[in-house]
């Protein structure tokens, strides 16, 4: 069993995503599956509420990326954008919450 990363470890962990280029369908199918399984943890941690659209969309759009480059090169921009943002409002640990 996975132990919980605070939201802004787990944020980082997926920059890797992108480093990632599959070159046949094989790589295409097993990227896809690692992609779900990020889906999965973003929902299992708790960061379902805090996740952006364009990372979800990253995630869920391997296929799309491996058949068409220009989207590939579209897409990038917007999830690395979107992780920025994401990292700039999350906690680095969830220790450090204040309670209300």
């Amino acid at each position: 069993m996975l132990s919980q990363p605070s939201e802004l470890e787990f944020i980082e962990s997926l920059r890797a995503v992108p480093e990632r280029v599959p070159k046949n369908k094989e790589e295409m199918k097993i990227l896809e599956n690692d992609c779900i399984l990020l889906m999965k943890q973003i929902g299992d941690f708790g960061f379902s509420n805090t996740c952006p659209d364009d990372v979800w969309h990253y995630l869920t759009d391997v296929d799309i990326r491996f058949k068409d480059p220009e989207y590939s090169k579209y897409q990038l921009p917007l999830f690395i954008a979107a992780l920025n943002e994401w990292a700039s409002q999350a906690l680095p640990n969830p220790s450090f919450k204040r309670d209300a």
